[in-house]
C-alpha cells in the first residue's frame, strides 16, 4: 500500500498494519494543517470517493487499497467556496418557505412540515458552515461586526431561532408553526442573508499566511 499527498510520497505518522483509511486522512489533515491547506479529495485505487461513500471507505483498513492519494488545498478558498454554496441553498430556502406556507394555509400540515424541515436543514448548515469556516482561517468572532451587529450576536440569535422553530417542529405545535410563517421568517431570512452576505465580503478581504513548505 503506497500513500501520496500532492503526488508526494507520504507517511502516517502510526501507521501500522492494523491502520483505516480514515487514520491515513487523519494525518494528512494534520500536515496539511501545518500550511495552512485542508485535504479537498480523496482517491482510493485511483477512485475518486465521493462524500455518500466517504464514511464506509474510511473505516475500511488501508492495506484494502494499493494506492490511496490525497489532494490538499488552500483554506480560504475552500470555505469561500463552501459558503458561497449554501449562500445558494439559502436563497432557494425563501421559495421552499412560501410552499411551506401555503401548504398549510392550505390544510397539508404534513406536506408543510416536511418542506420547512428541508428549510431548517439548510439554515443549521449555514450556522456550522460559518462557525467551521471561521475556525479553520482562524477568525475571532468576539469583536468582529457584520451590518453593525457582533457575529457572536448574530450566531447566537440563529441557534436560538433554529432551535425554536425545531420544537414547533417536533411537537406538531401547528398554532406556533404557523405564527413563525406568517410573522417571523421573512424579515428573519432576509437579516441571515445580509449576514451571510457580509461573512463572505469579510472573508474576501482576509490575507492568509504564506504557505510554508510540507517537508
Amino acid at each position: 500500500m503506497s500513500v501520496f499527498l500532492d503526488n508526494r510520497p507520504f507517511a502516517a505518522d502510526g501507521s501500522g498494519e492494523g491502520s483505516t483509511v480514515g487514520h491515513v486522512l487523519g494525518a494528512a489533515r494534520a500536515q496539511a494543517a501545518k500550511t495552512g491547506s485542508l485535504i479537498v479529495g480523496i482517491q482510493c485505487n485511483r477512485d475518486s470517493i465521493p462524500a455518500d461513500r466517504l464514511e464506509s471507505v474510511l473505516s475500511r483498513p488501508a492495506r484494502d487499497f494499493e494506492r490511496i492519494d490525497l489532494v490538499s488545498g488552500r483554506a480560504k478558498p475552500v470555505v469561500l467556496d463552501a459558503l458561497r454554496q449554501i449562500r445558494s441553498l439559502f436563497a432557494e430556502s425563501f421559495v421552499a418557505m412560501k410552499s411551506s406556507s401555503e401548504a398549510l394555509a392550505a390544510g397539508r400540515v404534513g406536506e408543510a412540515m416536511r418542506t420547512f424541515g428541508d428549510c431548517v436543514s439548510v439554515w443549521a448548515c449555514t450556522h456550522e458552515s460559518v462557525v467551521q469556516g471561521a475556525s479553520l482561517l482562524d477568525i475571532k468572532f468576539d469583536d468582529l461586526r457584520i451590518n453593525g451587529k457582533l457575529m457572536t450576536d448574530w450566531l447566537g440569535d440563529l441557534a436560538a431561532r433554529l432551535n425554536d422553530i425545531r420544537s414547533a417542529i417536533e411537537t406538531r405545535d401547528h398554532v406556533l408553526f404557523g405564527d413563525i410563517l406568517r410573522y417571523e421568517m421573512d424579515e428573519t431570512l432576509r437579516e441571515w442573508e445580509a449576514m451571510l452576505d457580509g461573512f463572505i465580503a469579510h472573508l474576501e478581504q482576509v490575507e492568509e499566511a504564506p504557505e510554508a513548505s510540507q517537508f
